[in-house]
């Protein structure tokens, strides 16, 4: 793969961020009728999660384009899509 940018994306109202590790893997076994215990990376900071994934990412030896890796929120009530500046936590 030729990758030259990276963006992440992630969205306002997430479950992965509204709920708890047991709570979404309670809600998914109900939901599905199979045991779920799989580990989502819920989060209470959206901005924190965003910047960890970035850090991941710049740290993974197989992306050749770990210079240009960037972050952005989109929120869903307003409709924009807003960049996370590099570093940043809330």
């Amino acid at each position: 793969m030729h990758t030259r940018e990276v963006m992440v994306i992630h969205h306002t109202d997430c479950a992965l961020g509204r709920f708890s590790q047991a709570q979404l893997n309670e809600q998914i076994t109900k939901a599905s009728g199979h045991g779920f215990t799989e580990e989502l990376d819920c989060f209470t900071d959206p901005i924190e999660a965003i910047a960890e994934d970035l850090g991941r990412l710049r740290a993974c030896p197989y992306l050749s384009a770990r210079d240009k890796v960037r972050g952005f929120i989109y929120d869903l009530t307003s409709n924009l899509v807003t960049e996370v500046p590099a570093g940043a936590k809330s």
